[in-house]
């Protein structure tokens, strides 16, 4: 038995995921239903090719916020790491993964889990209870993970995850929440005999160092389908199978997965990707528009070319914004410009989310009001105090802050001759950043609001947002977050005033009391069971977002799915969605 995600599935009980004793087969087999190719003629062999934006920041699971493959064979599910459960295709049931079973104790507080057999990393080195603990307590303890324990905290006492055998976990919740079965289902192990043995000998700075970009890929272990074996800053990163995935995860035909030998991902974006999918040497791309689309059907239809193409398929599940800095103690003037509540929604008043949608996305995407996507129609607030489009109280607000003449340049002064003025920061070659980037600069310049922009690698873009103190070093910047989870669409860590993504104030202590509020909101509705009173709370906490402004949400794009023709086992279409996407790669393979 599983649990099923959404909230048309019944009232939310205690560890929802584990509502019964439950037991599963070992191996886990994966069904010819969620692929589109039957294992009886699925091909071994071959490496499948994709694009990527840039190398990654680090390898270490404890110290990543950002999107990163070398991370997430190790922590994310699609990509086979042995997390506890994963989510279901077919019918969104979060059920067991690395787990073989478990039994419920009659409050529904205590789950003992028995972890399946066959659980190997890359190296050789079996996956025991104590990678489990391990994760667990790195990923509670603030002084070695950057993420700290937000997800592991129901109001301000822990979840806890013992070992009760070399194959055995008892995990004991600490009352009700919304979510707690996603974060449990989702525990990761780390490798103990690593970062166990790390912390063990030189405590948190010691875990904190471990697995850096300059780590040899050999010294690197992997429970996921792939194993690194080549990171070169300039060209690619490139994965070989890990062995031992095999050993508990096969087809219905009783075959080891993966079916493909390696995984390349080279650094190529933009116009570089879309040339070389047309020349046949990436299997994969993430087209920006329609007009990539576009190009890509006129190759197919009058050149040769062998490839699949869906357009618009689902919304991208992200959420993208514009936030400014408020903690610029070295610019008293630009700080207190950006703790302006009347500047933050003077900015929004400026922006028109249509327009970005057909000039970014080629019509091809959804505005956005806040941190809830329209779509999700259980958990959107419509009638939030959204700053939408409205030049006129935009001018107002502005007026309002002094800022009342023009400079021989046309942009707005107040009575000392100061500028509204900032420079926007965002990851180069990174269409959904840079895009809009470019439409708000030409939008807010004319408007009478000096502003640059500052496209900059994306490992950096990460560590000047990580940045914590009174004086960081940036002024604003966009970047996209994923939502929280379907049970509770709030991610405490982004709404916390101590929360490793609460991007636009790291001062370590919350500035307003909207942002105190808010913080305390999102704790509350996460531990609120009945339905109704968790929307209210949700609905709650977007009229205040829309008030405050931290965040001026933009856009996002429709998905598209393209690959090479010669790529076999993505989902089944009916069964594409923001939550399953369109496959597993370690279902695909080369025909």
């Amino acid at each position: 038995m599983g649990w099923n995600k959404t909230l048309a599935a019944g009232p939310l009980l205690v560890a929802a995921l584990f509502v019964a004793s439950a037991s599963f087969a070992e191996p886990y087999v994966f069904p010819d239903a969620w692929t589109d190719t039957p294992a009886r003629i699925a091909k071994y062999g071959g490496v499948l090719r994709y694009p990527m934006l840039g190398f990654p920041r680090t390898f270490n699971p404890l110290v990543s916020v950002e999107e990163n493959l070398v991370v997430a064979m190790n922590v994310a599910s699609d990509l086979g790491a042995a997390t506890l459960a994963w989510i279901r295709p077919d019918d969104g049931m979060l059920e067991p993964r690395a787990a073989r079973s478990w039994n419920v104790s009659p409050d529904g507080l205590t789950i003992d889990v028995e972890l399946r057999s066959g659980l190997t990393w890359s190296d050789g080195t079996p996956i025991t209870s104590a990678d489990y603990v391990t994760s667990y307590e790195l990923q509670v303890n603030p002084d070695t993970n950057t993420a700290g324990p937000h997800a592991w905290l129901i109001g301000d006492q822990l979840i806890t995850v013992e070992a009760t055998g070399a194959r055995s976990l008892r995990i004991t919740l600490p009352a009700a929440d919304r979510v707690s079965a996603t974060y449990v289902g989702g525990l990761y192990p780390l490798p103990d005999h690593i970062f166990g043995h790390a912390f063990r000998t030189g405590g948190a700075d010691a875990v904190t160092q471990l697995w850096g970009t300059d780590t040899p890929p050999d010294q690197l272990v992997f429970s996921g389908f792939m194993a690194l074996t080549g990171a070169d800053w300039e060209e690619r990163l490139t994965f070989e199978r890990n062995p031992y995935f095999g050993h508990w995860n096969v087809d219905t035909e009783g075959r080891p997965l993966p079916y493909v030998d390696g995984v390349t991902f080279s650094f190529h974006q933009g116009d570089a990707a879309l040339n070389l999918f047309l020349a046949g040497q990436l299997d994969f791309l993430r087209p920006r528009n329609l007009d990539d689309i576009g190009a890509i059907n006129d190759a197919v239809a009058n050149h040769g070319l062998d490839a699949f193409v869906a357009e618009s398929i689902y919304p991208v599940s992200s959420t993208f914004f514009l936030t400014f800095n408020w903690n610029l103690a070295s610019d008293p003037f630009k700080q207190q410009l950006f703790r302006s509540r009347d500047f933050r929604r003077a900015v929004s008043h400026l922006i028109d989310r249509q327009t970005l949608v057909d000039l970014v996305h080629s019509g091809a995407g959804y505005a956005l009001q806040g941190p809830v996507h329209p779509s999700d129609t259980f958990w959107f607030h419509p009638s939030s105090a959204f700053a939408d489009y409205d030049p006129q109280e935009a001018a107002r607000l502005l007026t309002g802050l002094g800022f009342d003449r023009r400079d021989a340049s046309g942009y707005l002064i107040d009575a000392e001759g100061r500028r509204p003025a900032f420079r926007i920061t965002y990851s180069a070659g990174q269409v959904l950043a840079e895009g809009p980037a470019q439409v708000l600069a030409d939008v807010l310049r004319e408007a009478g609001i000096d502003v640059s922009l500052d496209p900059v690698a994306f490992p950096l873009l990460v560590d000047l947002i990580q940045a914590d103190g009174h004086d960081r070093p940036f002024e604003a910047v966009i970047i996209g977050v994923t939502p929280g989870d379907p049970a509770w669409p709030f991610f405490e860590a982004l709404y916390d005033c101590g929360g490793a993504i609460h991007v636009f104030n790291r001062s370590g202590e919350c500035l307003t009391s909207a942002e105190l509020l808010i913080a305390d909101l999102v704790r509350r509705g996460r531990t609120t069971l009945d339905h109704e009173a968790a929307q209210a709370l949700a609905h709650e906490i977007q009229d205040l977002m829309a008030e405050l402004a931290p965040l001026v949400y933009l856009s996002v794009p429709a998905a598209h799915y393209v690959s090479s023709g010669r790529i076999g086992g993505a989902l089944p279409r009916e069964l594409w969605s923001p939550d399953a996407g369109t496959g597993y790669m370690f279902m695909y393979s080369v025909r």
